[in-house]
């Protein structure tokens, strides 16, 4: 389950849902999942390698 803004800036709890790249799940203890349009999802851990592997391409964030 995990929090969802909804159009009128509140949130409501939602069922599980899945990382669009990991497939991991959002019932994984301490899994934050962050929500984009078109019902996508990422978790926080592909959030950090994505930073790490843009870290790595352009050091210094240019």
């Amino acid at each position: 389950m995990y929090l969802t803004a909804t159009s009128n800036k509140k949130y409501e709890v939602t069922g599980l849902v899945f990382c669009d790249f990991c497939d991991r799940d959002s019932s994984e203890k301490g899994m934050l999942l962050i929500a984009g349009s078109r019902n996508t999802h990422i978790c926080s851990e592909c959030v950090n390698i994505c930073r790490e592997t843009l870290d790595k391409k352009w050091p210094g964030g240019k």
